[in-house]
């Protein structure tokens, strides 16, 4: 019997994942990472594992989540970029941290509760995106190593949220009404502001507002309340304004209308590739935030540098931000947003 090791978070969507594995005849373990003060989310966890009789481990991660996770991810809003924390912290710690954990202990493969897919293809494993669109989280499974794919099982892709709480209800699990969590998961009350001035002991830095002509209209109290698209917080201009760029050197950010936000194209680093040899030009589909529609573009690669050109102009590409690459409903990389292209 093969064993798998199952990240549980205390949810309905990993606990199911245990639930649907051990219907198929695997030998199932559970692994909570303890990554904050999560308290209420390990108990539940250990109490799923209790109900569905298995084993069930803690390993603590807090040191590593801090270093790998919460510092970058404040240091990049003072840098004036819009990181996804999520995306990060499953490629440095969460399935990192799961892929050693199964090699020390002898496990065949590691499995979550993400809604995504494997398929194999051209004699690869490749990550496809969920069988239901409105819940498909192949985005944050995007900097992973193309090694690790062949390793995951994931059992909730071709279900839809409700399904996944109803086979929860079916076995009577304690978890199966348990509301989501919506905010980032480290953040008290998505308080970002005051998160990032405590984790970084920082004074907010007030800079100047720019119009489009470069005029000052305005002071901010901070870039790091700020990220592109933002319209709360600007002031009152006799028309809506948005956020369209952000400069931590000069310590501006730049206001205009909703036509201003919208770009032909980015540019990306840091390509992580699920292909053996990334195409230097390639049709694809992209999504430039996790919420966002996935939307035809080209792409052209030079070394870890990608230029990807939208067939329509897309709103808000925000700099830190990950962009995810597709062919078809084929997860085939991921990088991350540097700029934004206007012709």
């Amino acid at each position: 019997m093969e064993k798998v090791l199952v990240g549980m978070s205390g949810g309905v969507d990993s606990t199911t994942a245990v639930l649907l594995l051990q219907k198929a005849g695997y030998e199932v373990e559970g692994l909570t990472l303890c990554l904050h003060n999560q308290e209420a989310d390990m108990q539940d966890a250990r109490h799923s594992a209790i109900q569905l009789g298995i084993r069930h481990t803690f390993l603590p991660l807090s040191d590593v989540f801090m270093e790998e996770v919460i510092r970058p991810f404040a240091a990049a809003y003072l840098d004036g970029k819009t990181p996804n924390p999520c995306v990060r912290c499953n490629a440095r710690v969460k399935i990192a941290s799961m892929i050693r954990y199964a090699d020390e202990h002898g496990f065949n493969y590691i499995a979550t509760g993400h809604y995504a897919r494997i398929i194999q293809k051209d004699g690869l494993t490749f990550l496809r995106r969920g069988a239901n669109e409105n819940k498909d989280q192949t985005y944050f499974l995007s900097q992973i190593p193309r090694a690790w794919v062949k390793r995951l099982i994931l059992p909730l892709g071709d279900f839809s949220k409700s399904e996944v709480r109803h086979k929860a209800s079916e076995a009577s699990l304690s978890v199966a009404q348990k509301p989501d969590s919506l905010d980032i998961c480290f953040i008290p009350n998505n308080n970002y502001t005051d998160f990032i001035n405590e984790t970084l002991s920082i004074t907010p830095k007030e800079g100047r507002i720019l119009d489009q002509n470069g005029y000052t209209v305005g002071f901010h109290n901070g870039i790091h309340n700020y990220t592109i698209g933002q319209r709360k917080g600007l002031g009152a201009f006799g028309k809506k304004v948005y956020v369209t760029d952000i400069d931590a050197a000069s310590n501006t950010i730049t206001i205009g209308e909703n036509d201003a936000l919208f770009s032909t194209g980015l540019f990306a680093n840091t390509l992580n590739s699920f292909l053996p040899n990334f195409p230097d030009e390639i049709k694809i589909h992209v999504k430039i935030r996790s919420a966002a529609p996935c939307v035809s573009a080209t792409c052209k690669k030079k070394e870890n540098d990608i230029l990807i050109y939208f067939d329509e102009p897309q709103r808000a590409v925000t700099p830190g931000q990950t962009v995810a690459i597709y062919q078809d409903d084929v997860l085939i990389g991921g990088a991350t947003i540097v700029s934004r292209l206007i012709s």
